[in-house]
Formats: C-alpha cells, sequence, structure tokens
C-alpha cells in the first residue's frame, strides 16, 4: 500500500507519463495510417501529393503569382496552369487545391471596403442623361432626361430634351445652375463624348475643348466617374429611375 505522502509525490509523475504514452500512441497510429494510405493505389494522401520529380516551392510560386494577377481565379484553372506549364504529371487532389487556394486568396489579395459618403451643403452635384419614353403629339418617341442633383439636399432639377447633344448638355448646366442659384463646390459626370475627348490613366481626362470653356465660364468645377462605375454617381441614376416611375400618366411619360 502507497503511503499518501508518497502517492501525492509520485502522482505529477504518473500523469506525466500518460499524457506521454497517449501522445506516442496517437503518433505512432497517424504514422502507420499514413503510410497505409500513401501505399494504396489512388488513397487518399497518394493523391493530394505531388508526384516525384515535382518542385514544392516551383508550385507555390505559381499559385501565388497566379492568384495575384487574377484574383478570382478558380482552383480548376489553376490545377491546369500547373500541369500545363510546371509539370504535366503533377496531380493534387482538388479540395486540398480549393482549400490551398482560398487561404492563399486571403492573404494576397486584399478585402474590399466601403467607406458611406458623406457631404457638406453645396460640396458636390451630380448630372447625368438618360433615354426615357415619351408620348408627344400621340407618338411614342424617346427623349432624353437631363438631371442635376445635389449630393447633400438631394434637391434636383431635371429637364427633357429630344437628344443627349452639347447644346443639351450647356442648356441643362445653365439652367440648373440658374435653378439651384449658384454652382457646387465641384460635380460628377459620366465620361460622354460631349465633355471627354480621351480617357487617361486614373482620374485623369482630355476634355472637349467647348467643355472646358463653357464650364470654366461657369467657373464649374467637373470630375469625372470611372469607366463602368456607375455606382458612382448613383445619386442622380436614382433620380432617373424615380422620375420614370412615379410621374404623373397624364404627363406623357410611359
Amino acid at each position: 500500500m502507497i503511503p499518501v505522502h508518497d502517492w501525492e509525490t509520485i502522482r505529477p509523475a504518473l500523469r506525466a507519463q500518460q499524457r506521454a504514452d497517449q501522445i506516442s500512441v496517437a503518433r505512432d497510429g497517424y504514422r502507420a495510417q499514413h503510410d497505409s494510405k500513401k501505399s494504396a493505389p489512388g488513397g487518399a494522401a497518394g493523391t493530394a501529393a505531388a508526384p516525384a520529380g515535382a518542385n514544392p516551392r516551383s508550385v507555390r510560386e505559381s499559385c501565388r503569382e497566379l492568384i495575384k494577377s487574377t484574383p478570382k481565379i478558380t482552383a480548376a484553372r489553376i490545377g491546369s496552369y500547373l500541369r500545363e506549364h510546371v509539370d504535366a504529371a503533377i496531380h493534387i487532389d482538388e479540395g486540398t487545391l480549393r482549400k490551398f487556394v482560398a487561404f492563399r486568396r486571403t492573404l494576397l489579395v486584399p478585402k474590399e471596403a466601403f467607406v458611406r459618403a458623406n457631404y457638406a451643403p453645396g460640396d458636390q452635384a451630380q448630372f447625368d442623361f438618360s433615354p426615357m419614353s415619351v408620348i408627344l403629339a400621340g407618338v411614342l418617341v424617346v427623349a432624353q432626361l437631363f438631371v442635376m442633383r445635389l449630393s447633400y439636399s438631394g434637391r434636383t432639377f431635371a429637364r427633357v430634351s429630344m437628344r443627349c447633344d452639347r447644346p443639351s448638355l450647356f442648356t441643362g448646366l445653365l439652367e440648373a445652375c440658374q435653378h439651384f442659384g449658384g454652382t457646387p463646390r465641384s460635380s460628377l459626370f459620366d465620361n460622354a463624348s460631349t465633355a471627354v475627348s480621351r480617357i487617361l490613366r486614373g482620374a485623369s481626362r482630355k476634355e472637349n475643348a467647348l467643355f472646358a470653356e463653357f464650364r470654366g465660364g461657369l467657373m464649374l468645377d467637373v470630375c469625372f466617374a470611372a469607366p463602368g462605375k456607375g455606382n458612382e454617381k448613383g445619386g442622380v441614376e436614382g433620380v432617373h429611375g424615380y422620375i420614370e416611375e412615379f410621374l404623373p400618366a397624364d404627363a406623357g411619360v410611359r
């Protein structure tokens, strides 16, 4: 029989030995299971590992470059690229590759962030044209709706013309500034040919000479939205839809 004071001394050592035995058994069992799967034809471990001759570093570097250059590339396309350009004999388990690509994408591709736009009074206005159907003298025609909207207050000016050419643009801007009683500190417009002659790198634009002279006479500072980014001027786009949907039926608009 072990005395109580001796048991209190040896109990920590027994617990440590039990933990060591458990770790050893688990490690040995994992090794045996891993070796059996690796030796078995078509085993999971054999399909997940690259074959002899494939350089793991080159595989990782190729995956990294593909994800950086094309963030939305799929794991299947990466696998095809590796077989075509890295090692024709390489075979990687599809699930393993998907997990690896998803993990690397979180490290290499920054997450998109959206910041709510806040404006002070008179800070910005957005203006643009939009086609709309109008019944004119009993005939259904397509007219152009010019809208300028103040980004802070949401106050809106709208005007309908038959074209969205340069005279219609100039008339719309002039009447809108008269309606609001002044010009905003800045304004946002699309990259229409009536204002932009050439889209340069970044936010730079080569403006049409007539448009530059006209807005200079109004002291109107104009910025241009990025190509294909209609959300940048979503305020005026929403007004277009609102007018077309809720204008009274007797106004002749369909």
